[in-house]
């Protein structure tokens, strides 16, 4: 919870499996919830499962989520390569 406070506006942040572990823990949710809420590019591997934070995460307005299967990997890379192109632009 920590490493999400006092981010500088207009950074990069990477957030690796957010789960349903995380669910119990309201101060970490709540700063995952503020961090998606800033003025920062957001990429977080969220799990698919059913919980109020993971739910509450997926359905953020500034959510975009892709999800992966046996079957569409490679247009996937394709799908999150042009997002990421987009969302990048300016930035880097």
């Amino acid at each position: 919870m920590y490493y999400l406070r006092g981010i500088p506006a207009g950074s990069i942040v990477v957030m690796d499996e957010l789960g349903v572990m995380e669910s119990g823990a309201r101060g970490f949710c709540a700063a995952v919830l503020d961090c998606l809420s800033g003025d920062n590019l957001v990429i977080a591997s969220v799990r698919n499962k059913k919980s109020a934070f993971l739910d509450t995460v997926r359905a953020h307005p500034k959510a975009r989520c892709f999800f992966i299967t046996p079957g569409n990997s490679d247009a996937l890379f394709l799908e999150v390569k042009s997002f990421m192109d987009e969302q990048l632009k300016g930035l880097i």
